[in-house]
């Protein structure tokens, strides 16, 4: 209800069609049929010295979930913060809810905490009983965390600069992706360039985030 007062693209019963689904689920899906493939469906723990192939994937795999998890958590109740957001850009500056790259207290606790639900999920799902030597796998958690919130900055970042936001005053709200005229009537560009779709910016986000991941996790646990 709140998002819909606030953007015009704001759609009944979700906003998620073909390009969205594909952008946020695509890759993870070539991670498990690589996995699959590679590595058969065995419960095995993440330990880079003994499988490191393993464990990249499945860290990569955490990644990409916790990444879209934060953004999506950051962007539905990031509008709820009473204050307004501030362009991650421009810190000082302030913008209208709703705005791509706009950042609020919430938001981004949010998607710290959608990033620690994932990672808390994968721990309690890791195998109880590992060979000697296995590491803990209780770092997965921490890594769910940074990845959320990793993802979400880096989904702030690309919508701030390369996703234009223009903004409707006559209805006072974010103005429709559709809108490729910043100089229409009541129509004012609030930030970005248009250069990349919501779609797009996703995409490469959850891309990045899931490649570092992998390394992260290397990391974390060797």
């Amino acid at each position: 209800a709140v998002k819909k007062k606030l953007e015009a693209d704001h759609k009944e019963g979700g906003q998620r069609g073909v390009d969205q689904v594909l952008a946020c689920s695509l890759l993870a899906t070539i991670i498990a049929v690589v996995y699959m493939a590679s590595e058969g469906l065995d419960d095995a723990p993440i330990h880079f010295e003994v499988a490191p192939r393993r464990s990249f994937l499945l860290c990569a795999y955490l990644s990409h979930y916790a990444c879209c998890n934060g953004d999506t958590w950051a962007s539905e109740l990031g509008v709820l913060d009473p204050w307004v957001p501030r362009l991650v850009t421009q810190p000082w500056r302030s913008v209208p809810k709703g705005t791509n790259g706009g950042m609020s207290a919430t938001g981004t606790a949010a998607s710290l905490a959608a990033g620690l639900f994932i990672g808390a999920g994968f721990w309690l799902m890791s195998p109880r009983v590992v060979p000697d030597g296995t590491p803990s796998q209780l770092p997965l958690v921490w890594l769910g965390g940074a990845m959320g919130f990793g993802g979400s900055l880096l989904d702030s970042l690309l919508g701030a600069t390369l996703q234009a936001t223009n903004y409707d005053e006559e209805k006072k709200m974010i103005a429709s992706d559709k809108l490729h005229n910043s100089n229409a009537k009541g129509i004012t560009r609030v930030c970005g360039m248009e250069v990349l779709s919501n779609e797009a910016v996703n995409a490469i986000s959850v891309a990045v985030t899931t490649a570092a991941g992998g390394f992260a996790g290397a990391w974390l646990m060797p």
